[in-house]
């Protein structure tokens, strides 16, 4: 996957010749129908790419406040199990230890689809976070743990984005 990307920001001509590639060995064995069509849609996707990582490479300061940004949000969201634990009145671990194990935990379910996420989630959070836990507390802090990073997101992101349809503001603020 990060190949792939590599080739899109830096020679898209080798990526759409592998694509091709791929697509007609997938012709043959009769996985593929229609090579053209799916040749088209790989090529408007790898041409709007490259146009997004040209706007990102133009405006270097926005691409800055982006990773900025980004990286304020995934750590108070990974944070999220630290303060769940120290609000069950734990202190063995550290911060740093549990935002990065909750950090792997969320690399390793992010590519799972939306459904089967949350029972990866949960199953994880056991087996990644478990040990920091006592066994009789587990069960609440896997409940306030998702309560919090799924249930409460979820339920802010619609009220915003009720109130942003609602309000009929739809610039990005940034």
């Amino acid at each position: 996957m990060l190949s792939a990307i590599i080739l899109i920001a830096f020679n898209q001509q080798i990526l759409l010749k592998l694509c091709e590639g791929i697509f007609k060995l997938l012709h043959k064995i009769h996985i593929l129908k229609d090579i053209s069509k799916i040749m088209e849609k790989t090529e408007k996707f790898i041409s709007e790419y490259k146009e997004s990582i040209g706007k990102l490479k133009e405006d270097y300061w926005f691409t800055i406040k982006m990773y900025v940004i980004t990286f304020i949000q995934l750590t108070v969201f990974f944070s999220t199990t630290f303060f769940v634990y120290k609000s069950l009145n734990l202190n063995k671990s550290t911060i740093t230890d549990i935002i990065c194990l909750q950090a792997f935990l969320y690399m390793a379910v992010s590519f799972i689809p939306t459904p089967g996420t949350a029972g990866a989630s949960e199953v994880g959070f056991m087996l990644l976070l478990g040990h920091l836990f006592p066994t009789n507390i587990i069960s609440t802090a896997l409940l306030l743990w998702r309560g919090i990073s799924y249930y409460f997101s979820l339920i802010f992101s619609g009220a915003f984005s009720f109130a942003v349809t609602t309000l009929g503001k739809k610039k990005i603020i940034v």
